[in-house]
């Protein structure tokens, strides 16, 4: 690895499991991988308002745009990406939305 970021966590929009690498997508549009998994990043920032939608997928709540109930459901970001919500996690994330 050839660089080392310093990202405010609030800038982090989402981070993406791809193996054993994780992607994060940033406020300014830029995309760092890095090579942790998901479960490290999960761990890292549970006290920074992240919820686990799927195994693939932590999000920033703070940019929770909406719900979309169509194909099976799945969260719309403020940025406009879309991220999966699991059936497994559909009862934890609507009672934080509460």
């Amino acid at each position: 690895i050839d660089k080392i970021y310093s990202i405010p966590v609030m800038d982090i929009i989402r981070c993406e499991s791809e193996g054993s690498y994780t992607t994060f997508h940033i406020k300014d549009g830029k995309k760092i991988m890095v090579s942790k998994n998901l479960k490290e990043y999960d761990d890292l920032l549970a006290g920074y308002k992240f919820f686990r939608s799927h195994q693939s997928h932590l999000f920033n709540l703070q940019y929770f745009d909406y719900f979309n109930k169509s194909d099976g459901g799945y969260i719309v970001l403020k940025d406009g990406s879309n991220v999966p919500l699991s059936q497994s996690k559909k009862e934890a994330f609507f009672k934080l939305m509460l």
